[in-house]
């Protein structure tokens, strides 16, 4: 107040090393506008002492030397007793990617010649200065409470917004703390990097299942099969599940196709997967338990072929070189299970043209097979024999009760396929 007329300032400065404050600290002035302007008047983290010079005579000189001198012992003085200091500590913050955050800087004795800054040391960007926010995302506010609590608060945190941020205040020298925001992402399976959901292979060909997710912290990959058989991996063992972004399978055969799950994780909901479907193309095979069946006319009858194939196979029968179709007595069904398929061919009444040689064919693009069943007539069993008449053995009926002789039991035996039936045809006194 005493120095009014004087020829020049000289100002020092003491910022953060690298930041935008720095730089317009560097330039000596505080000339300008915007967010570089604004800093340089608030002063924010910038020590200012200044010199003043006199052009006067020793005397004014030494007089003024003395009052200024007086004057900063008082503001020393003064200073002493209001220097601001932190109260607790900045905590860090964990958030995940799209939440809400806010760091909070308690400053006790900040009076009204300091003033509290943000600053991102990540990003070198200055947030906000006491009451303005300096940068222009519009995720980024302050709040003040009793000028003391000072909270910058981030809504909707992108990944860019995690690292340090300092809490600044400008003392001589400046004095700060830190805090961190650390940005968890759930993982995200990348599918331009990763198989597709459909793949195709022959049988005995070789084949890598790929899977790359993203996420922070960085996740980890591990494969499953939906129906829950065991993985059966290139050395011949069978796991459960396996870790690891590839999974390689070897001499691939049909007990290999299905679905396969890629569960990426890494501790922060929801964990993600992707389903890639295996699918394994051979020609038809086929297996026939009964390939040679008889039966009576006038019984039902069925008729049994094994196939399996994938692509799944176009099935038919044919009788005699012609193909069977559907009728009152005869019907045609095929069960499938995946690869597998069951023809069955149905006859009921069996009638003499039934019988001869029939035969299961299975088609599919990558091959053909067939198989054949000959079905025989089987005699039915002829009715019981009549009794022996009496002048073929010189039976004696009158005798028959008491017979003066030996006896014997007749016995008539039938035999057909793998049956044999036993018919007592009676006790008889024969007269030999």
């Amino acid at each position: 107040k005493h120095q009014q007329q004087r020829l020049g300032h000289v100002f020092v400065a003491d910022v953060v090393a690298g930041s935008p404050l720095g730089a317009a600290a560097a330039t000596g002035r505080g000339g300008g506008s915007g967010p570089v302007a604004a800093a340089w008047a608030t002063g924010v983290a910038v020590t200012a002492v200044v010199v003043c010079l006199l052009a006067s005579t020793p005397a004014h000189a030494a007089a003024a030397a003395a009052a200024t001198g007086q004057e900063q012992q008082q503001n020393h003085h003064d200073d002493a007793e209001e220097i601001p200091v932190f109260l607790e500590a900045i905590p860090n913050r964990t958030v995940t990617l799209g939440r809400d955050t806010s760091l909070t800087c308690v400053v006790d004795k900040l009076g009204e010649d300091h003033q509290v800054a943000w600053v991102h040391l990540n990003r070198q960007m200055i947030v906000s200065i006491h009451k303005q926010v300096i940068t222009r995302q519009p995720r980024f506010s302050v709040a003040y409470d009793s000028h003391k609590t000072w909270t910058l608060h981030i809504t909707g945190v992108q990944q860019e917004d995690s690292g340090e941020y300092m809490c600044q205040v400008n003392t001589d020298p400046m004095i700060s703390q830190k805090g961190i925001v650390k940005v968890v992402v759930p993982p995200n399976i990348v599918d331009s990097v990763s198989s597709p959901s459909s793949i195709v292979v022959r049988e005995k060909e070789n084949v890598t299942l790929r899977c790359r997710a993203t996420g922070t912290p960085e996740p980890t990959i591990k494969w499953k099969r939906e129906d829950k058989l065991p993985i059966e991996l290139p050395d011949g063992t069978k796991v459960p599940e396996f870790k690891g972004n590839e999974l390689n399978l070897r001499a691939v055969s049909r007990t290999h196709m299905g679905a396969y799950l890629c569960i990426a994780s890494n501790k922060i909901p929801p964990m993600v997967s992707k389903r890639i479907t295996l699918d394994t193309h051979f020609s038809p095979q086929m297996n026939i338990p009964n390939q040679l069946m008889a039966t009576p006319q006038g019984s039902d009858i069925n008729l049994e072929c094994f196939v399996e194939a994938h692509p799944p196979a176009i099935t038919y029968w044919e009788f005699n070189g012609t193909m069977v179709i559907n009728d009152s007595s005869v019907h045609t069904e095929t069960i499938s299970h995946k690869y597998k398929t069951n023809m069955i061919l149905s006859i009921s009444g069996l009638k003499g043209k039934d019988f001869g040689m029939y035969k299961c064919i299975a088609k599919n693009s990558i091959g053909e097979t067939n198989g054949s069943i000959t079905l025989n007539e089987l005699p039915r069993p002829s009715t019981i024999p009549p009794l022996i008449k009496h002048n073929s053995l010189d039976y004696d009926a009158s005798t028959a009760s008491t017979p003066s002789h030996g006896r014997c039991i007749v016995f008539f035996f039938f035999t057909f396929g793998a049956q044999c039936a036993i018919y007592i045809m009676g006790l008889l006194s024969i007269n030999l």
